[in-house]
């Protein structure tokens, strides 16, 4: 599963053509989208919490390791959420 989440990431950086997003459609799914989001969520909380390490913040850095996973998925929803009310 993470390989094919990777190589849809690729795809669609290196190819964004309305004809790549067409493909993928079918292959499209919420859990995919969340579990994506949460990896991007655990990636940015972890450098964000070597930085406030680094700054001797450690309460900081361990907050951001638990709530940037959270954050992540939730600003999706919120995100999608305006998107959707905005094309309408």
């Amino acid at each position: 599963m993470f390989e094919q989440l990777w190589q849809t990431w690729v795809k669609a950086l290196t190819e964004p053509k309305v004809e790549t997003y067409d493909n993928e459609k079918p292959r499209a799914a919420m859990d995919k989208a969340i579990i994506g989001f949460m990896i991007a969520g655990v990636v940015a909380g972890i450098t964000s919490a070597l930085w406030s390490f680094v700054g001797g913040h450690f309460v900081a850095g361990i907050m951001s390791i638990i709530l940037s996973p959270i954050l992540a998925i939730v600003g999706m929803y919120v995100f999608t959420y305006v998107m959707m009310f905005v094309a309408k």
